[in-house]
């Protein structure tokens, strides 16, 4: 399939949201042996005049507008016929951040590593401030790495903004945005969007260093949000984090923005900070649910038992076999549904159990803090009506299971309680 009058072919689907899909591309004149590739974003054209074709527009004006930055996703023209919109973009081998944090591991414990990637991200935030250009949906999805994850391009300005100040609340993904955006707490009164976009990055400093969001979203009916409020320490006692991060963490998340960090702040502390991860001897004294969490994202311990044999075998298992369970175990879902349960019945066991599948309900503010089940769509609104990112998820249910297991994925394995056990419904084997 080629576009642009035959110049640009498509070569493969490389991924679809609500409002278009991504190809990896070539020029079709291109006859070297490796050509130059490219992404390209395509997009149903909205009616004229509309809120949704405003919406596009500003997409691709904010974006063309910062594109010459080397930490931004290089934006190479665009193309319309009557039905589309054809964005040719800077091909990104190594995908998305989300897919380097959760599937890859890139940068669990490396704090040079992530220091380095970190602050290419503040430098492409701040080019778009500088510049006037408000992303307001910062989240790994819309972060893209290079092959060995070493560099990072700023995407996707589907729902950026010209406006330092707005009055248009409840824009982006819910576990980055701030109280002020959300607005409901705080009587939905105008806010910096700027200072917006630092929340996220304190966010997305979370996710890098522990794997997870610290809260489903930043609003006092979320438990998670209201247990930090109340006691910032809490950060230290939900994720592995060194005091020195738990500090910046808190600059970032200040409540007046007019007292949040900023960017060049932010950006000189990184730098300073001798490491930004709990150190083994605090793991070793935290609690049960601080070293679980730490366990589903740091490097893998060596082997017990098969994951999927652990679970068939309807074992109890005691704290410690849990923990090193979680440390094989890589696939989202399960991981999430791990790290997440409180381990409540009076001897402290993991409870795991065969079953057809139990009805999983999630309330949609505070079910859930890790950054792979966190499944929102952004608000309605003139503003977001443009092309909204997909929610943050990328799940495969059976992909760490061996081939020979053969599990219906209509099956989904949910969670359940039952009085004070926590049970992992599994389908039978």
């Amino acid at each position: 399939m080629t576009i642009a009058d035959g110049d640009i072919e498509l070569l493969e689907l490389l991924g679809h949201g609500a409002q278009g899909v991504v190809f990896r591309a070539i020029r079709s004149d291109d006859t070297s042996p490796e050509p130059k590739q490219y992404a390209v974003k395509i997009m149903e054209k909205a009616s004229p005049n509309t809120s949704h074709w405003r919406g596009q527009q500003r997409e691709l004006r904010a974006h063309m507008e910062v594109a010459d930055h080397k930490n931004v996703c290089g934006f190479y023209g665009y193309y319309e016929t009557s039905e589309l919109i054809y964005m040719v973009l800077e091909y990104c081998p190594g995908g998305d951040l989300l897919h380097a944090l959760i599937e890859r591991r890139l940068y669990t414990r490396d704090d040079e590593l992530l220091k380095s990637i970190y602050v290419q991200l503040l430098d492409a935030v701040q080019h778009c401030h500088e510049n006037n250009i408000y992303h307001r949906d910062l989240k790994p999805d819309n972060i893209m790495i290079n092959g060995d994850g070493t560099e990072i391009r700023l995407a996707d300005f589907g729902l950026a903004t010209t406006s330092k100040i707005s009055d248009n609340f409840g824009h982006g993904s819910p576990p980055y945005m701030s109280p002020e955006c959300l607005g409901q707490d705080l009587g939905y009164e105008p806010f910096s969007t700027e200072a917006n976009d630092v929340w996220a990055l304190g966010v997305i400093l979370c996710n890098l260093v522990a794997g997870r969001s610290p809260w489903g979203c930043a609003m006092m009916r979320d438990k998670l949000f209201r247990r930090y409020v109340r006691n910032p320490g809490y950060l230290r006692e939900m994720m592995p984090i060194s005091a020195e991060c738990a500090d910046i963490l808190e600059a970032t998340f200040h409540p007046l923005t007019s007292r949040r960090i900023t960017i060049p702040e932010l950006r000189k502390r990184i730098l300073e900070t001798k490491t930004l991860f709990m150190s083994e001897e605090e793991l070793a004294k935290g609690s049960r649910s601080l070293q679980q969490r730490a366990a589903s994202y740091w490097p893998k311990l060596p082997p017990l038992d098969p994951p999927v044999e652990a679970i068939h075998r309807q074992s109890i298992c005691a704290d410690e076999e849990a923990i090193a369970m979680l440390g094989q175990v890589s696939n989202p879902f399960w991981r999430n549904a791990i790290v997440n349960m409180r381990f409540e019945d009076e001897d402290g066991h993991l409870v795991i159990s065969p079953s057809t599948g139990i009805p999983l309900s999630e309330s949609s503010c505070s079910s859930s803090s890790s950054i792979e089940s966190s499944d929102y769509s952004c608000s309605s609104g003139e503003e977001s009506k443009g092309p909204c990112t997909p929610a943050s998820s990328a799940q495969s249910l059976a992909t760490d299971f061996p081939s020979n297991e053969k599990i219906d994925k209509a099956l989904v394995p949910p969670i359940a309680r039952k009085g004070t056990r926590v049970v992992i419904a599994v389908p039978a084997a």
